[in-house]
């Protein structure tokens, strides 16, 4: 796997412990880290002053992806709160990692992985450092409403959409559990199902009519 999705605090993202400790547990190479800032190996992109990373920040990555690491096994970019990017940005970010080098590896940092597209979170191993009971009773909701879906008629998935999911965020956050949910069973014609709603939430489209949209065609291939 050459990209992860780290959901944590912000306190940890610029951390030289937490960095050491991704590192060694998802790499497998240990690095002692006093300043994270004077590593040639480690390319973080940092928010700064802005509320949003936009494109060309994305943009100025892909340099960096012919560059070959110097002391490391291999050039470590580090996104930090990736959350924050724009869609636009997202969008590039997506084509780097659709194929990047064999000696790249892209971690996204985030506290909230629910703003990004499904087709970034389909893309990278997706990892909870702080929240691993969390995502274990949200697998087991996500699981229950699978049961109750499934077996529903369309006008039921409508219904259950309407009662259930009352504003944008918590469809994106339902969609986004969902897909971890099926990421881990390698159902790929649900997962497209459900990646195609994300996208069409993140381009404005009324959560609801995405929702109604997906549940019509659920049984097309």
């Amino acid at each position: 796997m050459h990209s992860f999705i780290i959901q944590t605090s912000e306190d940890k993202f610029s951390d030289p412990k937490f960095i050491q400790m991704i590192l060694k547990k998802y790499l497998n190479f240990e690095v002692k880290i006093t300043n994270p800032e004077n590593i040639e190996d480690l390319i973080r992109i940092k928010l700064k002053d802005k509320h949003s990373i936009g494109i060309e920040t994305v943009r100025n990555i892909k340099p960096i992806l012919n560059i070959y690491p110097i002391l490391w096994p291999y050039r470590i970019i580090w996104i930090e709160n990736a959350d924050k990017m724009t869609i636009t940005a997202q969008n590039a970010i997506l084509k780097i990692l659709e194929e990047p080098p064999e000696h790249i590896k892209i971690f996204l940092l985030v506290s909230n992985k629910s703003t990004l597209l499904g087709t970034i979170i389909s893309r990278c191993q997706n990892i909870n450092i702080l929240q691993d009971s969390l995502d274990q009773g949200a697998n087991s909701q996500i699981s229950t409403d699978w049961k109750i879906l499934q077996k529903s008629s369309i006008s039921q998935k409508i219904a259950w959409t309407d009662k259930n999911l009352k504003d944008k965020q918590q469809a994106i956050l339902w969609l986004s559990n969902s897909i971890n949910f099926y990421n881990k069973k390698n159902d790929f014609v649900i997962l497209k199902k459900l990646n195609l709603a994300l996208n069409d939430i993140n381009k404005n489209i009324n959560y609801k009519l995405a929702f109604a949209h997906m549940w019509l065609n659920w049984s097309i291939s």
